[in-house]
């Protein structure tokens, strides 16, 4: 028995190839979607932040050159004048960043690779007056000055670093990755291992010129102190000031590091991964806030730990940049600046105050203000309000008779002297 051919109307074939192709091109359109969506949040996760210019970033001021007209060419005149302009432009800024003393010492290092590149540091200029009087240019123009340009090519010279006095660093970070249950911090000994954020800060700072204190002389002042403050994780200012007791750092970093996990990236075992690390700066002598910051960043990985230590690292690469430059700021005022420094003197009597007042404001150059704090069991603290460091300070009064006894110096930081006065 044969059997019959089906056929299927010609219309209704269509009809399903039609559905068919639909279907065939929804598949396409999610899978592109997908794909989209994936490519689009890699490219968020993976290119760096932009930041903004701020007002902070840039200075404006005006300068002014002249030129000498050479075979009739005003053309080349002019363009000569206006790179003197430039170079007195950024030499005026280069003045308020650096102290004379470092002007007058490193003129020629300065020169040869700030100045004669001072175009290199202008974002832009505007010229608002030139004249012409017979063989020569003159002209007037206001520049605005990169200076985070100039500051790097500064670092990079190591001039601020030099006048700085660099600054002693220890660094208190917890830091918790993604696979962490609980925060984990180096001064409690877990494991003594430094985390990705505090390694990334480190590096930086070492980068600019910062010296770290050895962290085994902080444990071992730590130790011989016995403070119930190394029990703790997040780390006030004042906790973190009672552990450097004795360990010879003039500024102490506290911070914090987290990494967190997010959702996955359609389609993929992708996951994205979120950072945040915050840091404070504080005098270790007098506990002011010298600089405050917080990183953040994110980075996509299939492994949760790398994931969360790439985001770290870059989230403390972030936050770097801004620290080192209000430190930076900070530190210069403290150092070359009209600054506090605290005097204690054990040893003697109130009615002795007076009398030791006077002597200090003969034989200390350059002191605007002595003032009292406190007096207990012969102890006395003040605050000179000075000019000048305190090395300098505690070497005009060190050996220096006093009634019947012999100032002696027995510690100097940046910010305290501490005397005492030895008889017989």
């Amino acid at each position: 028995m044969r059997r019959r051919a089906f056929f299927l109307p010609a219309d209704r074939l269509v009809r399903i190839f039609v559905c068919k192709c639909h279907f065939i091109q929804g598949l396409l359109m999610k899978q592109l979607r997908i794909i989209f969506a994936t490519m689009l949040t890699l490219l968020t996760l993976i290119l760096p932040t932009v930041h903004p210019a701020t007002a902070g970033d840039k200075e404006t001021v005006e300068g002014e050159g002249y030129a000498t007209i050479v075979d009739g060419h005003k053309d080349t005149a002019r363009e000569k004048a206006i790179n003197n302009a430039l170079r007195r432009a950024v030499e005026e800024v280069v003045g308020v960043m650096v102290e004379s003393q470092t002007l007058v010492r490193d003129f020629q290092l300065l020169n040869d690779r700030i100045y004669t590149q001072s175009s290199g540091y202008v974002q832009r200029y505007a010229v608002i007056a030139e004249r012409w009087d017979g063989d020569s240019c003159w002209v007037k123009l206001r520049a605005t000055v990169s200076l985070v340009k100039l500051e790097q090519g500064l670092d990079s010279l190591g001039v601020l670093a030099k006048q700085m006095g660099k600054p002693r660093i220890v660094m208190f970070m917890t830091e918790q990755n993604v696979d962490q249950s609980a925060p984990s911090c180096w001064w409690r000994g877990d494991n003594g291992v430094t985390g990705v954020a505090e390694t990334v800060l480190t590096s930086r700072l070492q980068e600019k010129g910062f010296e770290f204190v050895d962290r085994r002389v902080v444990h071992a002042a730590i130790r011989e102190s016995g403070n119930s403050a190394v029990a703790e994780v997040s780390l006030s200012n004042e906790a973190a000031l009672k552990l450097m007791a004795g360990g010879e750092a003039e500024v102490v970093i506290i911070g914090r590091a987290h990494a967190r996990q997010g959702a996955a990236l359609a389609g993929t075992s992708i996951r994205s991964y979120q950072a945040t690390v915050t840091a404070r700066a504080v005098n270790a002598d007098t506990g002011e806030l010298l600089a405050s910051t917080t990183g953040h960043a994110v980075a996509a990985h299939v492994n949760p730990e790398a994931g969360g230590a790439e985001a770290l690292k870059k989230a403390a690469d972030d936050a770097s940049g801004q620290l080192i430059r209000q430190v930076t700021a900070s530190w210069q005022k403290v150092v070359h600046g009209n600054r506090v420094v605290k005097l204690v003197v054990t040893g003697l009597a109130f009615s002795d105050v007076a009398l030791l007042k006077t002597m200090l404001r003969e034989r200390i150059n350059r002191v605007d203000g002595i003032y009292d704090r406190s007096f207990s069991d012969g102890t006395v603290k003040l605050d000179l309000d000075v000019k000048t460091d305190s090395r300098e300070i505690a070497g005009n009064l060190d050996n220096v008779r006093f009634k019947d006894g012999i100032l002696k110096v027995t510690s100097v930081t940046a910010n305290v002297i501490r005397l005492t006065i030895t008889r017989g």
